[in-house]
């Protein structure tokens, strides 16, 4: 929250900050999309164990969807609100304007990112013992691939 509040801070001329804030938010949030297809792979191996398909296409589908779905709704959201807020183009903002930049830059994102990571470590179902559990019983039943999702049982 450090670095939203920095973001919330920018002002004009406040290019060494802004650039800080950049490069932190660039490390910071890097990983996600590797751990986005880490976990689909998982989760594919789960699926495929429960139902006898292979399905990664419809989940990278999936994937791809709700979050292309995501921005689009947030993206117009954030400009009917900036644009409520009485922005103008190509004019000096009022501070109702920068303020709700800002918060579309920095606040919004920060506060769907901490709720999407509470969301997977809350709900997500595979750790690393499940997961192998998983993994084992493909390789050591490969009939268990042929069977329906009711057949099949994952321990808590």
């Amino acid at each position: 929250f450090a670095l939203l509040i920095a973001f919330i801070g920018v002002g004009r001329g406040s290019v060494a900050l802004y650039s800080g804030c950049i490069i932190v938010a660039g490390i910071s949030f890097g990983g996600v999309p590797v751990i986005r297809f880490s976990m689909l792979g998982d989760v594919s191996d789960l699926l495929q164990l429960q139902s006898g398909r292979k399905d990664e296409g419809k989940l990278v589908a999936v994937f791809d969807i709700s979050s292309k779905l995501a921005a689009s709704a947030l993206i117009s959201l954030g400009f009917t609100v900036i644009d409520l807020s009485g922005y103008q183009a190509d004019e000096p903002q009022g501070p109702a304007a920068k303020l709700a930049i800002r918060i579309f830059y920095g606040l919004v994102p920060a506060i769907l990112g901490a709720f999407s990571a509470l969301v997977v470590f809350v709900l997500y179902p595979l750790d690393r013992a499940k997961h192998a559990e998983v993994l084992s019983q493909m390789a050591v039943n490969p009939e268990i691939l042929g069977k329906a999702a009711s057949d099949v049982a994952i321990t808590n």
